[in-house]
Formats: C-alpha cells, structure tokens, sequence
C-alpha cells in the first residue's frame, strides 16, 4: 500500500448524549488516489477535552455536556471532527399546535384543492389548539395515497421516542414522521401500529424504527422534524371519493431513562426458575426486585406501565444460574402501577409493582 494522501473523518459533526456510543468511519486515499480500507484500530485517536468524552478505536463515548474536537491521525495525515454532547431528560414539549404558522399541506395522490390544514379548537390535549387536517382524494387505482404536514421542529440531544397525540375518523391509517439529520438527509419513523382511534391517542414513534429515504445514508444526530406522514386508508374502490378529518396535538420528545440498577448475586441453584414479588411494594422510588434461574442463559428483565409500554430494560444478558436481586431506582417514572417481566430460554413471568411518590 502506498502512502496515505487523504484521511477523512465521518460523521464531519454529531450530536450525541452520555448513554450513546456513537462510531466514527473513515475514508483513505493513497498518493494514487486509490481508497484504502483503514480499520479504526490503526488509526491513532485523541480528543481535545476529554472532560466531554472519551474515544478508543474510534468509538466516542461522551461524559458531560459540551462540544469538543476528536482528532484521527493515520500515516500522518489527520481529520478532525466536532461532537456536542447534549444530555435531555424527561419528556419535552416541541409542538403544541395553537398556530397554523409554519405548517403546510403537500401530498401524493390527494386533492390538495379539496383539502386543508387548518387549526381547530373543537377537541384538543394541550393548550386550547390542535392540528386538523381535512382531507379528500379520487381513487384512481394508486397504490397509496400521502398528506405530508411539512413543518421544521429543531430537536435538542438524543430522544429515543418521539410522541404525538391523534385522532382519527375511525379508518386505519398509517403515520410516518420525517426527520432530517444535520447533513440534511430524509428518514422516516414509522408508527408500529394503525391510526385509527376516534378519541385522543398517543402515538408513540420509536427512534429505533428510523428508515432512511436514500438507503445509502448514515444516520446521526442532531435531528430536525420536518413533517408527518399520513398514509390515507379507503376501501380502493376506483371512482371513489374518499374524505375525512384527522387532528394532531401535543408533539413531544422523550429522552432515555437513566434509572439505577444494581445486581447482587448467589451461588446456590434453583431446581425451578422463579420471580419473586419485589420488596417493599409499594415503593417510592427503589424497591428490589429478586428472581431465581433454575439454568444460566439469556435472561432479560423489562418494566412496563400499565398499558403494555416499556419503560425500562433492566437487564438483557447471559445470567449464570442462581438466585439475583437487582435494586431499581424508578425516581424518573411517575406515581402509578407496573408490571416487571422476567424472561428466560424457557419462559416468562411477570409480576406487578406500584410507585407510589
């Protein structure tokens, strides 16, 4: 191989947060011009305040809130990129819907003459507003038919899900957020379930199901809500006019849990798998949870609220056979019952538990 003329660092900028680790690639050119495949454990790291983070073989792993340079050397020539370490917590308000500034219809197959977005305060959850989008479209044999609500929400740090209230007309649509990452490249995240609900729902669209327009993008954060997608159901029937409303409200973004586990362990085997009660129930905020493995193997253990949602991952590893404690610290969840679910090679089980604050 000959020597290396140009050295470049990707992602060039990023946002990440301290429960992220977020994985650099870079691209070799020697004195030819020919790219040459460098692996990130040749290439020598470093960053400039490593208050902010930390980096080993090109994976950033950040500490506290700031922006610092990370630095790629490799046959000595160099890169530099710029990382800001952004750490939300909670659940944050992004849009509220009480104006109709900044929004606007575009569509696929619809009757834009025919349909409108406008704001409505007949039914809403936040404020005194919501979002109403009236629609109409012909069917003419099209495989699918798109209201896209185009908009330009800046999101700060690295949310995991991103929330919005709806109502529907009672017919199964499907809904996509779109989202553009700082080098302005599309990716959608889809809703895992219908749209149909009448009455107010929470939509909750995971940053895990995120998509990208182009399949040669990378993804990486800061993220900027560029609108939201709604597939429009109809009984396809060619001829047809299909119309309806929709309403939206309340677009919120929550940030990952940092809930405090601790894991004790004992020896002695089981003859049976088993999940005990956790103590003390009710509980404000830890409480423990214990449970015995008759096997070692894949165990994992999950909180859900009430209505089935995860909150939280306890864990999710290989356990040896024993008798385990883990203390769980819920001081970011609400007052309220939940359900803690243990899972093994050979089964589940689940218990419920209550927080009372």
């Amino acid at each position: 191989i000959k020597g290396i003329r140009d050295f470049n660092l990707f992602p060039e900028r990023a946002v990440t947060d301290d429960t992220k680790e977020l994985v650099f690639f870079n691209t070799s050119f020697d004195s030819d011009g020919i790219s040459q495949p460098v692996s990130n454990s040749n290439v020598s790291w470093e960053v400039e305040d490593e208050t902010i983070g930390l980096i080993e073989n090109g994976v950033f792993k950040g500490l506290k809130e700031g922006v610092t340079n990370v630095i790629g050397i490799f046959d000595g020539v160099s890169d530099t990129a710029q990382i800001e370490v952004q750490i939300g917590s909670g659940i944050l308000q992004v849009g509220n819907f009480e104006s109709i500034e900044g929004i606007s219809l575009e569509g696929e197959n619809i009757d834009l003459a025919n349909s409108s977005v406008s704001i409505s305060d007949s039914i809403f959850t936040s404020g005194s507003n919501s979002l109403e989008l009236n629609y109409q479209f012909t069917y003419a044999g099209t495989p699918s038919t798109w209201a896209y609500l185009r908009t330009n929400i800046p999101v700060f740090g690295v949310p995991d899900t991103i929330l919005i209230d709806g109502a529907t007309d009672g017919k199964r649509h499907l809904i996509d957020l779109i989202v553009t990452d700082d080098n302005a490249e599309e990716f959608t995240i889809r809703l895992k379930r219908y749209a149909d609900n009448t009455e107010f729902d929470a939509y909750y669209l995971s940053m895990e199901n995120i998509l990208p327009v182009d399949p040669f993008s990378n993804f990486y954060y800061p993220i900027t809500i560029t609108g939201i997608g709604i597939k429009l159901k109809s009984e396809q029937q060619i001829g047809e006019i299909y119309s309806g409303s929709l309403f939206f409200d309340n677009m919120r973004i929550s940030y990952p849990k940092k809930l405090s586990v601790s894991i004790e362990e004992n020896i002695e085997v089981p003859s049976e798998s088993e999940l005990i009660q956790n103590y003390p129930n009710p509980f404000n905020p830890t409480t423990v949870i214990s449970f015995k493995l008759a096997e070692s193997g894949l165990t994992s253990l999950k909180v859900y609220d009430i209505l089935g949602r995860e909150v939280s991952t306890l864990l999710n590893e290989n356990m040896t056979s024993g008798t385990h404690k883990i203390s769980f610290n819920a001081s970011n969840l609400s007052s309220g019952i939940y359900i803690y679910q243990l899972t093994t090679e050979t089964g589940s089980q689940s218990k419920r538990m209550t927080l009372i604050k």
